[in-house]
């Protein structure tokens, strides 16, 4: 009788993922009846932006575990760029969908309803709110990596904006004044701005990992010193550091070595150089031994050197 085979268990952040996506789901259609209900463009407004969450993080739940696949063939550093894609596509619904609030809470004001918004209705619907999304919070928090991060902030920002809603519902029911509910489309306008300023924070870390920028404060020129400073180095340049995920640090880096060294020599020396990259927080390194400057002119190296005479040590951490 054949064994099965026990499927991999799923990454905790991963379940968590899972998780925030079946309550933001079911709490957005709670919403849209809240919204009718009330008359409340805020919650009205609100319960789009939950639902796009919702299906951000459905798609942030497909390409989290997608990110999870090892190294093969095609994907030889892995899949974990997946999770910066979702971390990507999630920060462009909340771009989006902010800016539709504030345009539908500005044709609020600007010609406002005669009917009045139903004040106790959002007083009951922002406690369920902050209930269900400070659950949301804690299932989240923790996360490892860029998306799992950008998937917490989303959840702390939704227990922020029902707390905003909290505060105008109980002003609502305690000022009696006419115009006391245009506080419904200005505070939506608030909400609106709040999430577009963080989801365009998290949108330019996310630009700047795919282009790969060197991770933010890294001391390129600090750590090509400490390579230098070792005895056998005459020279160490071509150095390039980038991130997949926001999460490990990568680097590639040229050492010119004396023709006089052996292999073994060389060997001894890359050993120093991952110690020196572990100070570093670097987990990935790829050093290339160089015999002479050929290619490389005040550092540069053109990407067409040839490798004939170079000798090629990897390590990874």
């Amino acid at each position: 009788m054949e064994k099965k085979t026990k499927k991999p268990k799923m990454n905790k952040s991963t379940r968590n993922i899972l998780i925030a996506f079946i309550v933001n789901l079911s709490f957005s259609i709670i919403e849209f009846i809240g919204g009718f209900i009330t008359n409340s463009i805020m919650i009205f407004s609100d319960a789009i932006h939950d639902l796009g969450d919702a299906t951000s993080l459905g798609v942030s739940f497909a390409l989290e575990k997608k990110s999870e696949g090892k190294p093969d063939d095609r994907y030889t550093y892995g899949y974990s760029r997946y999770s910066i894609i979702s971390a990507l596509l999630m920060a462009v619904i909340l771009i989006v969908g902010s800016v539709v609030m504030v345009i539908t809470a500005v044709k609020r004001l600007v010609a406002p309803e005669i009917e009045e918004v139903n004040a106790m209705g959002m007083l009951i619907l922002s406690i369920v709110g902050i209930i269900f999304n400070f659950i949301a919070v804690l299932i989240t928090s923790g996360g490892e990596n860029l998306n799992q991060r950008t998937t917490f902030f989303h959840m702390l920002e939704d227990v922020l904006g029902w707390v905003v809603v909290l505060i105008g519902s109980i002003l609502m029911l305690t000022i009696k004044n006419p115009y006391i509910y245009l506080i419904d489309p200005i505070l939506t306008i608030v909400i609106s701005i709040v999430i577009f300023i963080g989801a365009m924070k998290t949108l330019f870390k996310i630009l700047d990992i795919l282009l790969e920028k060197a991770p933010k404060d890294f001391p390129n020129d600090k750590f090509i010193e400490d390579i230098k400073a070792l005895e056998p180095i005459e020279d160490a340049h071509h150095l390039h550091v980038w991130t997949l995920t926001g999460q490990g640090i990568l680097a590639t880096v040229h050492i010119k070595l004396d023709e006089s060294l052996t292999l073994k020599d060389a060997d001894l020396i890359r050993e120093q150089v991952n110690e020196i990259a572990k100070n570093y927080k670097i987990n990935h390194l790829t050093v290339q031994f160089e015999r002479d400057a050929s290619g490389c002119v005040d550092g540069r190296c053109e990407i067409e050197n040839g490798e004939s005479e170079s000798h090629h040590h990897h390590h990874h951490h």
